[in-house]
């Protein structure tokens, strides 16, 4: 598209275009790099709260939580138990085999606090994908904060009811 590009002619423009160039392309590649292994943590954590979540999902819930009105995972605890028993277990990926990591019981439990919460009215998670492992996600001023990335409330326009409190 844009053509036939030549280096400068005269020597020392020639050393200091190719100069120029590798270091902007060493640079282009230490930053992938550093965005592939960022992009990679966020995802790990992401998993881990999936799974954590689908074996509060597949087991007992604790004592007074409703599995029509909670929501674990933007859906309702009824609606991940009719989805699992169609399409099968991510736990159980004949595929991935041993390259998934155990359940950590201390995201269970913790999923099940929030569970509890959710039903008492404490906690909305209403619009959040997954949580992160290190962090409860956290409602501030309309934006989730979960892990290290901000993900924007999900909220159709005709279900606008003004600002909420915190």
């Amino acid at each position: 598209l844009v053509g036939r590009r030549s280096l400068p002619t005269a020597r020392n423009a020639r050393l200091a275009a190719v100069a120029g160039l590798t270091a902007v392309m060493t640079l282009a590649l230490i930053w992938n790099g550093w965005l592939l292994l960022a992009g990679r943590g966020i995802f790990e954590d992401r998993a881990a709260y999936t799974r954590a979540a689908v074996t509060v999902v597949m087991g007992e819930l604790p004592p007074g939580v409703d599995p029509n009105k909670v929501k674990l995972l933007d859906r309702t605890v009824t609606r991940l138990r009719e989805v699992i028993a169609d399409f099968g277990s991510p736990l159980q990926d004949s595929l991935a085999g041993d390259a998934v990591p155990a359940v950590n019981p201390a995201l269970v439990e913790r999923i099940r606090q929030d569970l509890l919460a959710q039903q008492a009215g404490n906690l909305d998670l209403e619009g959040v994908v997954s949580g992160a492992v290190g962090a409860r996600p956290t409602a501030v001023r309309g934006v989730y904060v979960a892990s290290r990335v901000e993900f924007p409330r999900k909220q159709p326009a005709d279900s606008f009811r003004g600002p909420r409190p915190i």
